[in-house]
């Protein structure tokens, strides 16, 4: 006989009706671009077990696939154009929360240090209810809760339009 004591953020996840690993797919599906690419990484580098991972600055143009891209040998044309919007869509759509510190050498980067934390399966769960819905309303508040009142006598409704 086996007593396990799961958390009741694992149990929450368990019963959920998307557990965390459809979640953590969705959200690489919903991601484009250098977005999904830096999150393949992180992924990769999350099963480790690590909570950070430094990349050197070639390494890390060569694993975003800009390596050939002469305007992005500039850091801060690769931090603006690539591992910017990167981040914050990782941030937006995934279920990790990522920063990124550049390591200089002199008055030259030379490596960029991740970090992430993963989002407890409540958190990941709210992330993924927001990814459903269109991009437009997505991170916004709706004005009201309810919706309008529904009127089933036509001739009030009428009466209401034509006075309203």
């Amino acid at each position: 006989m086996v007593r396990a004591l799961i958390p009741p953020a694992g149990v929450h996840a368990l019963r959920s009706p998307q557990n965390f690993a459809k979640i953590e797919a969705r959200a690489a599906h919903s991601l484009t671009g250098h977005g999904r690419q830096l999150y393949v990484l992180l992924a990769d580098k999350k099963r480790l077990g690590r909570p950070f991972w430094t990349f050197t600055l070639d390494e890390l143009r060569s694993l975003m696939g800009v390596a050939d891209k002469k305007s992005y040998e500039r850091w801060n044309n690769f931090r603006q154009w690539v591992l910017e919007p990167a981040l914050a869509a990782v941030n937006d759509y995934g279920t990790v929360e990522v920063s990124m510190s550049p390591e200089k050498q002199g008055r030259s980067v030379h490596a960029v240090t991740f970090r992430w934390r993963w989002k407890d399966p409540h958190a990941a769960a709210d992330t993924a209810s927001e990814n459903e819905r269109h991009s437009v309303a997505r991170r916004r508040q709706q004005e009201t809760a309810g919706a309008p009142p529904m009127i089933e006598d036509r001739d009030e409704a009428a009466r209401l339009w034509w006075e309203g």
